[in-house]
């Protein structure tokens, strides 16, 4: 057990200290640019007056392309999503109560007027 202590100790020492720049450097450490792709996405919509909505959004790249909605066999859209920097709104069907889907950095909700 004493022995395993000190090893613990200096693998921790070296995993904090790995993000450190050398003394008198000049590069910064610049985090790699991510591109996050938009998958297929499904979900449902419970407990509104009119039933499960079923709503599917299909990818553009790395960005929302179109999202449909489906309640009681009827199927509205695809509505396409309009945005840029991670700020995508489509609208809704009305008829359905639905105002607008919003995508804001990967996060989906829904303006409703129920």
């Amino acid at each position: 057990m004493k022995k395993v202590f000190p090893i613990t100790l200096i693998v921790c020492l070296l995993f904090s200290f790995s993000g450190l720049n050398a003394a008198g450097s000049h590069s910064q450490k610049v985090p790699a640019k991510q591109t996050a792709f938009f998958y297929d996405t499904d979900g449902t919509l419970t407990g509104t007056p009119y039933g499960d909505i079923v709503w599917h959004i299909s990818p553009g790249g790395p960005t929302p392309s179109f999202i449909t909605y489906t309640n009681n066999g009827v199927t509205y859209g695809p509505i396409a999503f309009q945005g840029s920097g991670g700020a995508y709104t489509a609208g809704g069907p009305r008829a359905l109560g639905i105002i607008y889907a919003q995508v804001v950095n990967g996060n989906l909700s829904f303006t409703t007027i129920w």
